[in-house]
């Protein structure tokens, strides 16, 4: 019976210390792998902020050239029609939009939604500026009217873009 009871004596503390060393193993382990987790996130982040950073400048770029003041200036070929004027911008509009869409995954969703509804109303100003103008007048009037209703006030969804675009940006850098 002595034999059993120091037997007992003897194991029973290797089993606490074993046990409690396994703990600890678990623990360092665990720390370890917590610790490479963290660095990869860190890391992931830094790689993707460049990336994202990127992504606000292209889309600035893309609501200033489709801005009507900036587009008819730049699209405008003396002696075209209205009409033929009018698909250039929608052109130049939809190429704009279509190469940078793939931008809305760095930004915030209502950013994007600014974005989309700045393209929205940019076309719905043109589509107003061509239904006051006669069917082959030139160009020079519909861009003038373009300009005209481009400035009045309740036409300011590229500058609510840009002024949301610049606060996100300004958070996250």
């Amino acid at each position: 019976m002595d034999s059993w009871v120091l037997i007992i004596a003897i194991t029973l503390p290797c089993l606490i210390i074993a046990g409690a060393a396994l703990i600890l193993v678990k623990r360092v382990a665990d720390s370890k792998k917590e610790i490479e987790q963290i660095k990869w996130k860190v890391s992931a982040k830094q790689a993707i902020q460049p990336v994202r950073l990127q992504a606000y400048e292209r889309l600035v770029i893309l609501l200033e050239r489709i801005r009507l003041n900036n587009l008819v200036l730049r699209v405008n070929t003396p002696g075209v029609s209205a009409q033929a004027l009018q698909r250039e911008m929608l052109k130049h509009i939809r190429t704009e939009f279509d190469h940078n869409i793939s931008q809305q995954l760095y930004v915030s969703p209502q950013a994007w939604q600014l974005v989309k509804k700045a393209r929205e109303q940019t076309v719905m100003i043109m589509n107003l500026a061509s239904e006051k103008v006669q069917e082959g007048e030139n160009a020079a009037k519909y861009s003038q009217l373009i300009i005209q209703l481009a400035g009045s006030e309740e036409y300011d969804a590229v500058d609510k873009a840009i002024t949301l675009l610049r606060q996100e940006m300004n958070k996250q850098f």
